[in-house]
């Protein structure tokens, strides 16, 4: 009978040692598991703040391509000005000479 005792209190010890080592492993996993979760966290913030900026960016980039028609619209409106200015700058100066050459036969 001491015997079995014997026997039952190693196995009981065995599973002591068993139960120690799960909870041992358990506790780990909570650690990593909480780790784990404040990178994601972290991530998470990030990736907003990165949403965020991303926004700004393209607002950004719509209100810069405005204003790039705008100039666009404004550069070729001036160019056809100076080009009617030349061509009347060329009548102007064909008128001038026609009226030289008038007053050079008078």
């Amino acid at each position: 009978m001491t015997e079995k005792l014997h026997k039952k209190d190693e196995q009981i010890d065995g599973m002591k040692k068993s139960i120690e080592g799960l909870e041992s492993n358990l506790h780990k996993a909570e650690q990593d598991k909480q780790a784990k979760d404040n990178q994601i966290k972290t991530l998470n913030t990030e990736m907003a703040r990165q949403e965020e900026t991303i926004g700004k960016l393209k607002t950004d980039k719509k209100s810069l391509e405005d204003t790039i028609k705008k100039t666009q619209s404004d550069l070729a409106a001036e160019e056809e000005k100076v080009n009617q200015l030349n061509k009347l700058k060329q009548k102007l100066e064909s008128n001038i000479d026609e009226v030289c050459i008038f007053e050079n036969f008078e």
